[in-house]
């Protein structure tokens, strides 16, 4: 049951680091996976999330994050950042601790020319 939680949900991790990059997988990819999306290394067309540490909410934080930054630039290359949901990881760890896959918008990220 579980699984279908976040069934066609495809995420991103963004930040300043690739969680993905070390051996261990990280609780919140495990998570993820277990509650049924897929997790991406890097954007593709298919990807609906882009997941964010919660210290990158302020729009200067993010436009100082290199790395997230090249991801937003990828999306628009990939014509996907106006349907891309930037959102705070929490996000994330609501949707499994309500088992529901929740509406994005209490966890949307700003972004750097958003009114803070």
């Amino acid at each position: 049951m579980s699984e279908n939680v976040l069934a066609g949900v495809h995420c991103v991790f963004g930040g300043p680091a690739d969680v993905l990059a070390g051996v261990a997988r990280p609780p919140e990819v495990v998570l993820a996976e277990r509650f049924g999306a897929t997790i991406e290394a890097t954007l593709s067309a298919k990807s609906t999330h882009l997941l964010l540490p919660p210290a990158l909410l302020a729009p200067r934080a993010l436009a100082q994050c290199r790395r997230t930054q090249e991801m937003l630039s990828h999306a628009r290359s990939l014509g996907i950042e106006p349907t891309l949901h930037r959102v705070d990881l929490r996000w994330l760890l609501a949707c499994v601790a309500n088992w529901s896959h929740l509406p994005e918008a209490e966890w949307t990220t700003l972004s750097a020319g958003d009114p803070l």
